[in-house]
């Protein structure tokens, strides 16, 4: 998803894009933050070598790692040679990495306020006991037999906060890392309480924390900053579009639309058939599996009727399910679903039992 401060999203590597474009300020993607801790300086040029540069928190092969680190290797040449402040960030989203990110707040506090860092330290313990399975806090905390962190975890952020001027005035983008990593520290312990109310409410307590992620951080790059959004269809395209919403569900690509409006543009992708790389269980090894054919009534399935490669269909509908135009080269059998609704699909990275993926 591409923003102007301004979002671009879809799953290839954004290089080309900065090749051509070296007004972006910053790349998104829905990995924890503190994730990304040290590779962002790597990528801005500012850390020699990150330490260790796979990405945790999902098996190797899943998000492209190998193709991740060429770029960050990439990145990081292209911006030696960039004033600093010209520099592209390379940023983290998402909000799995609960216990990484409160050890971040801790190495950080430790160097600029280590009576601040004893404090945290002590708040962050509450939640010790479930480093191996933060799913099972929530679960603890809801039916009594644990106690609540939530205030624990709220306060260290205020904190934080609290010595905002003091910390940002020397630490620049140091202090903009520890206090999302506190933000994210917050909403993940709400995070693992709420998932046992149902998905809904989970769902969009992660794809918020990923909005204000970015809101800070573009705010952070200033009035001019631009911003490519690197994620799954299902989170950077529209929700209000697709039958997400009538679960009461919204997204990153929602809410950037509604903040940016024509400023915010997604590019997603999608096929008819084929295979994908997915997994039977977490953490799994790699499959190569079959994609189920595309849906009678879907543009997956519109394309390929036109039976030419590279099909693209721009849409300025915000609400409707089908596009502004027609596909002009789609043959005359496929004319009736022209002015049909058409159903969304996508293809994740986990399959149980017999089911295929499917598009």
């Amino acid at each position: 998803m591409v923003l102007r401060n301004s979002t671009e999203c879809g799953r290839s590597l954004p290089s080309g894009l900065l090749r051509r474009r070296t007004s972006i300020s910053l790349l998104l993607r829905p990995t924890g933050r503190m994730q990304h801790g040290s590779i962002t300086m790597y990528g801005t040029a500012t850390l020699h070598h990150p330490n260790g540069r796979h990405l945790p928190g999902f098996p190797t092969w899943m998000w492209r790692n190998t193709e991740v680190r060429d770029f960050i290797d990439w990145l990081h040449e292209h911006n030696k040679a960039l004033p600093y402040y010209d520099r592209t960030g390379f940023y983290g989203l998402d909000l799995y990495s609960l216990y990484n990110s409160a050890r971040a707040v801790v190495d950080y506090l430790e160097e600029v306020d280590p009576d601040l860092a004893i404090v945290a330290r002590r708040r962050y313990g509450c939640l010790s006991p479930w480093e191996a399975d933060p799913a099972a806090y929530g679960h603890a905390a809801l039916t009594g037999a644990y106690r609540n962190c939530e205030q624990d975890v709220v306060r260290m952020l205020a904190e934080l906060h609290k010595k905002h001027l003091e910390y940002a005035y020397h630490d620049g983008e140091r202090f903009l890392d520890a206090a999302q990593n506190a933000q994210l520290v917050a909403d993940a312990e709400r995070y693992y309480r709420v998932m046992y109310y149902g998905s809904r409410a989970s769902w969009n307590l992660r794809d918020s924390h990923m909005f204000d992620t970015l809101l800070n951080v573009m705010t952070f790059h200033g009035e001019s900053a631009k911003a490519v959004v690197w994620a799954h269809n299902s989170h950077v395209g529209d929700a209000s579009a697709t039958e997400m919403s009538a679960r009461g569900e919204h997204n990153i690509g929602q809410l950037c639309r509604k903040k940016f409006g024509e400023e915010s543009y997604s590019i997603g992708f999608g096929t008819d058939h084929g295979t994908v790389a997915a997994a039977s269980n977490w953490d799994g090894p790699m499959e190569v599996m079959q994609v189920r054919p595309s849906h009678p009534q879907s543009y997956e399935r519109l394309f390929h009727l036109t039976n030419k490669s590279g099909t693209h269909s721009s849409s300025a509908c915000r609400t409707e399910r089908r596009p502004l135009y027609s596909v002009e080269q789609a043959k005359a059998g496929a004319g009736h679903w022209r002015h049909l609704p058409t159903r969304d699909g996508a293809c994740q990275p986990l399959f149980r039992g017999s089911s295929a993926p499917s598009v």
